[in-house]
């Protein structure tokens, strides 16, 4: 391993051990994060790139605060935000 990388994981696993959030608080910042990355993504591509008007009326529909969204799409989020956590855990143990 590299000395840059070995800092970087060394900094990752600081960081990691420092983070003291509950759970479930956790999860739903990292959820509603994702959730403000896909919206500013999404736009982004319906500003610079043809998508299908289907596509974009489906788009517009999730274009709303997080907290907004149906159980079921906070639950999408959710999923991404759980492979951070995951990567947080592995980033504790070295």
């Amino acid at each position: 391993m590299s000395d840059d990388m070995e800092i970087k994981l060394k900094r990752c696993i600081d960081i990691a051990k420092s983070i003291h959030f509950t759970d479930e608080y956790l999860l739903e910042e990292l959820a509603e994060l994702e959730h403000r990355q896909w919206v500013a993504w999404s736009q982004n591509i319906a500003a610079n790139e043809i998508v299908s008007v289907e596509r974009l009326l489906r788009w517009q529909s999730l274009w709303v605060p997080y907290s907004q969204l149906s159980e079921s799409d906070k639950e999408s989020d959710r999923s991404w935000a759980r492979e951070v956590i995951a990567i947080i855990e592995r980033c504790k143990t070295p």
